[in-house]
């Protein structure tokens, strides 16, 4: 089934390629709507698809990460347009760092069994751009067309094919093996591209209130063997040169506790190890509500030689981003902060730890940084 590109028009910068599949209409709206399906053929040639989120409704976004085998990636977003299930489908196109937008208008025309696909795409500011998605749309049609879009009823048995999503088969594995791990394959896939939604979400958040005071912090030494050497330092001074964000994680060890948090503790130990990758991005430190001294005395104990320890011992700053409660209990809160045009402004907190949380889940509001709990949802004993 060849690709039938019918000419370019040159005033108008528009082009439009056809293909005929052995598969209905329906399923083609399927394999161009879901992010599991988009995976398997949605870029050309020797590229492959890094991420795929799709939220079908009309001006509902989509985003598209085409990966090349050297890992640079190609990423194109829009908005859907029209959404006519199961016979047409719109959407603008805008390549990440781009200002153009285009727009893509898909037709599902029935033809016998089959349906032929009409992809019109149009408003290119200049004929070369079009020419090079011409030769795109051809590429990425071609590895649709040699995709399974067969209905999983009559696919062979075994999921070796597309019902499996891969190929890949360990030994001694048996057919019911196969389809449990498939059920749990397509729950990862959508956790996956959750988390990047959410991951998105963040990442756009306006600014929030500007820092409510330069926070004066106890300090130590580097070595943790020094528990003599205390020196004050600002929080504005916690950021380094050319790194304008700061995560502060406040460590459950107030004054009043014989013993620091254990789950504080366990986290602590984990960042302790991951920060020297950590700090090549971001500017990070741990605030403590005890006296420096009883800090690091602790601090020794586990080896954190790797970790910025501050007292806030002398300041507002835990009751003020809600780290303390107003009696004095200690949480665990994580704030980031970033600097702007020589501001500095808080930007997120874990709030899911001040949310309402189902019975058994906790707040769960710093998972990502604590991969104890993680690795135990990976065993049969769970968390």
């Amino acid at each position: 089934m060849a690709t039938t590109p019918s000419q370019p028009e040159p005033l108008s910068h528009r082009l439009q390629v056809r293909r005929t599949f052995d598969a209905p209409p329906a399923r083609l709206f399927h394999a161009w709507t879901t992010p599991e399906d988009l995976k398997r053929w949605y870029a050309p040639n020797d590229l492959t698809v890094a991420l795929a989120q799709v939220d079908l409704r009309v001006g509902g976004q989509y985003r598209i990460h085409m990966r090349k085998p050297d890992g640079t990636e190609h990423r194109v977003t829009g908005r859907y347009e029209v959404i006519e299930p199961p016979h047409k489908l719109a959407f603008t196109w805008q390549w990440e760092g781009d200002p153009a937008e285009t727009l893509v208008t898909i037709d599902f025309q029935p033809r016998g069994t089959g349906t032929e696909l009409v992809l019109t795409h149009e408003r290119f500011a200049t004929a070369d751009a079009r020419d090079r998605h011409q030769h795109g749309w051809s590429a990425i049609l071609e590895k649709l067309a040699a995709t399974d879009l067969s209905p999983i009823s009559k696919r062979p048995a075994g999921g070796t094919t597309a019902d499996s999503i891969h190929s890949t088969r360990f030994p001694g594995e048996n057919a019911e093996y196969r389809v449990a791990r498939d059920k749990l394959l397509r729950a990862e896939l959508d956790l996956r591209n959750r988390l990047e939604a959410v991951a998105a979400l963040r990442r756009a958040l306006p600014l929030g209130g500007a820092l409510k005071e330069d926070y004066l912090f106890d300090a130590g030494s580097p070595d943790l063997d020094d528990l003599d050497t205390m020196k004050p330092v600002r929080l504005s001074e916690l950021f380094r040169e050319g790194k304008d964000t700061l995560i502060l994680y406040s460590f459950m060890y107030g004054p009043a506790m014989q013993r620091p948090c254990t789950s504080c503790t366990s986290i602590l130990d984990g960042l302790n190890g991951s920060m020297p990758h950590v700090v090549q991005r971001v500017n990070v430190a741990i605030v403590a509500k005890s006296p420096m001294r009883r800090i690091r005395e602790f601090a020794r104990e586990r080896g954190w030689g790797n970790l910025r320890l501050l007292s806030s011992a002398r300041n507002s700053y835990n009751g003020d981003y809600h780290g303390e409660t107003p009696d004095g209990g200690q949480l665990p809160a994580l704030n980031v902060f970033v600097r702007r045009h020589g501001r500095i402004h808080h930007f997120y907190s874990t709030e899911l730890l001040y949310a309402p949380f189902n019975r058994g889940q906790d707040g769960r509001h710093v998972d990502l940084i604590w991969p104890v709990w993680n690795m135990f949802d990976l065993t049969p004993e769970g968390r």
